[in-house]
């Protein structure tokens, strides 16, 4: 709850202390004394009222003041002699029976405490807020049907004026009895309160497991908000006037409506009171939208209740529903149509594409989501359900999500369908996610694991990526997720080259093995740079994600590139390796490892011959002149499925 004050507190405290404006107001009194009567004096600070308390009962004015120390320094004096209410009570009733002519107080009289016979009413500042104003001087017009004596023909309201440098729009009281405002109020995009709703359902999915969004993402999204203003006891009894935002989604709008049209013209009298009892209201509210809402159902963000409090307290007080205003940018703010639209995009391009559309000048995506990672995630989400449409041969543009059912039990499921897996290869561009290699004649692509079955990995989409089969039976049983781009690891590991194979070049050859000693989709592009002549440059650089550390493939350089130079001829000139990543360079110069013939020495290749049949064998022995091929273990041992060159 928002409190909409008219001033800073600070020149609100300057007008409460000056004297010279408080003997204004003392002596103003003074001179119509007769005329004014019975008065209640609305003030600003304690020590306000304490002022003309004292000054009005120098003079024999029956004057006290009700009030609570609120804004007293804790520690003080003051605040250890704060107001009871008890105390406070006292004094009202003594006003009420006539044992008093003046009674000031700061913003704490309420509807319990009306007194009829009041003749006259002091606003000693000026306030914006045309609700409050309605409920000060309603003290005073209470009229000879309203119980304010036989006598009682007009009350009198004396408005104190302060001349400002820049013209504030303040609320005015009209000669026909009514409250007006010199412009209308004009909502405003209560944006924080959109971004808190997003964030909480991101939170809500991560910590329940879930990749992707259950429902549509409009759902997510306000068609616009009620704005909702009553008066209502704030801390210490001060009575204010508070401004709150209703959002309505898209499955509430009509809801809402129909609460509005039932109740506008008869809530009990118990919603105009400031210190309404929030236990009452909670229980006549579920009775009142009995027929407008399902409760169990539509309590999104167990909020609703409370919103139609708001919206109750607002119609009882101010005699008018609430102005709606629509959110008018909503169809520009849907992950849903940007999963749509970019799915079939590489990883690169497609985040290029989300930073573009998160950092666009004058957008609400960065507003929302506040970083970048927490936007991606929430688009991962969106993405995901997408492609669980297309699975499930459901129309991408349904708006009914699909229902979440239990998972399978394990190893009841362990292999998607084959539709499942041609969406899974579309998604990864027909590609091994590991070295790059396209799908064709001598490439043979499948669908891997992320987290393998048997280690409690499920069989679904989003735990599938898609690798050549030299890799994938490489891998074995290790959890290894090539499509994400950033390492989750905490220290290096030692470079392992594999390969070649029969399909590779040199990038393909490059990316298995910067990606696997990163465990992740960590290469974003390798490739020579260029030279005197096209693509024969000296220098190989590697270009990393966002992410990963440059400097921990720096002692693997030399052994990366002699691995290169000996297994692709034309690769012999390459002299210097260039890692690349978050702005940092790591650049290492290619230093020959001296064989007996002072010649250098050529990394052995190593591969599992179990991997291969025996066609393919001797198909690599040919090309790259092995006399054998055996799978080696590293000495002092290796983890599972990893394989030594």
């Amino acid at each position: 709850m928002s409190e909409h004050r008219d001033l800073p507190e600070d020149i609100v405290g300057k007008l409460a202390e000056n004297s010279l404006r408080n003997d204004f107001i003392v002596q103003e009194y003074l001179a119509n004394r007769d005329e004014y009567g019975k008065t209640i004096i609305f003030a600003d600070r304690w020590f306000q009222c304490v002022y003309l308390k004292e000054k009005l009962a120098k003079v024999g004015v029956r004057a006290d003041a009700v009030y609570s120390h609120i804004d007293a320094d804790p520690g003080s004096a003051e605040a250890r002699n704060r107001r009871s209410a008890d105390e406070n009570h006292k004094i009202i009733r003594q006003f009420k029976d006539d044992e008093l002519d003046v009674l000031i107080n700061v913003r704490m009289l309420t509807e319990g405490t009306d007194v009829p016979n009041t003749r006259t009413v002091f606003v000693t500042r000026e306030t914006t807020s045309s609700i409050l104003l309605t409920q000060m001087i309603g003290r005073a017009l209470r009229g000879e049907k309203a119980g304010g004596g036989p006598e009682k023909k007009d009350a009198n309201i004396v408005f104190f004026t302060d001349t400002w440098r820049k013209v504030i729009h303040w609320a005015s009281y009209t000669a026909g009895g009514g409250v007006s405002e010199t412009q209308p109020v004009k909502g405003y995009y209560p944006i924080e309160m959109i971004s808190i709703r997003l964030v909480e359902e991101l939170i809500k999915r991560i910590n329940s497991g879930r990749s992707f969004q259950t429902e549509p993402f409009s759902n997510l999204m306000p068609v616009g908000w009620y704005q909702t203003t009553y008066v209502s006891l704030g801390e210490g009894d001060e009575m204010g006037s508070f401004d709150e935002f209703v959002m309505v989604y898209n499955f509430q709008e009509k809801g809402f409506q129909d609460f509005i049209r039932r109740n506008s013209e008869n809530l009990s009298e118990e919603w105009e009171k400031e210190n309404l009892s929030m236990d009452w209201a909670l229980g006549e509210t579920r009775r009142l939208a009995d027929g407008s809402f399902d409760l169990d159902e539509e309590n999104l963000g167990e909020t609703l209740v409370f919103d139609l409090v708001r919206i109750a307290r607002h119609m009882a007080q101010n005699r008018v529903a609430p102005k709606f205003f629509p959110f008018e940018e909503r169809n520009r703010y849907d992950l849903d149509k940007i999963a749509k639209d970019h799915w079939n995009m590489n990883s690169l391009d497609q985040r290029s594409a989300l930073e573009k559309i998160f950092q666009q000048p004058g957008g609400l995506w960065s507003t929302f989501y506040k970083t970048f990672d927490r936007f991606k995630t929430a688009y991962d989400g969106s993405l995901n359900r997408f492609m669980e449409l297309l699975i499930t041969g459901s129309d991408a543009k349904a708006v009914i999500p699909k229902p979440v059912e239990p998972p399978p039990e394990r190893g009841r499921i362990r292999e998607l369908s084959e539709d499942e897996k041609e969406l899974v290869f579309r998604r990864d561009h027909f590609r091994c996610l590991c070295c790059g290699a396209e799908k064709g004649r001598a490439v043979k692509l499948q669908v891997d694991h992320i987290l393998p079955d048997r280690m409690g990995g499920e069989t679904s989409f989003d735990n599938s990526q898609t690798l050549c089969r030299f890799f994938n039976t490489t891998k074995g049983i290790n959890e290894l997720n090539f499509r994400i781009h950033g390492s989750l690891l905490s220290v290096p590991k030692v470079l392992e080259v594999f390969g070649p194979t029969p399909f590779d070049d040199f990038q393909s050859f490059i990316r298995r093995a910067v990606n696997f000693f990163y465990h992740c989709g960590a290469v974003a592009d390798c490739r020579r740079q260029k030279g005197t002549e096209s693509g024969s440059g000296k220098t190989l650089v590697i270009q990393l994600y966002p992410g990963n550390n440059p400097n921990w493939l720096k002692q693997d350089c030399n052994k990366l590139l002699a691995s290169i130079r000996s297994n692709f001829s034309h690769c012999g000139s390459i002299s210097t390796v260039s890692v690349e990543a978050d702005g940092e360079r790591v650049s290492e110069e290619f230093k020959p490892l001296a064989g007996d013939d002072g010649e250098a020495a050529i990394p052995a290749v190593t591969i599992d011959p179990g991997i291969l049949p025996r066609p393919k064998q001797v198909m690599l022995k040919r090309k790259f002149g092995l006399s054998s091929i055996s799978g080696k273990r590293r000495p002092g041992g290796l983890e599972k499925g990893r394989f030594l060159a």
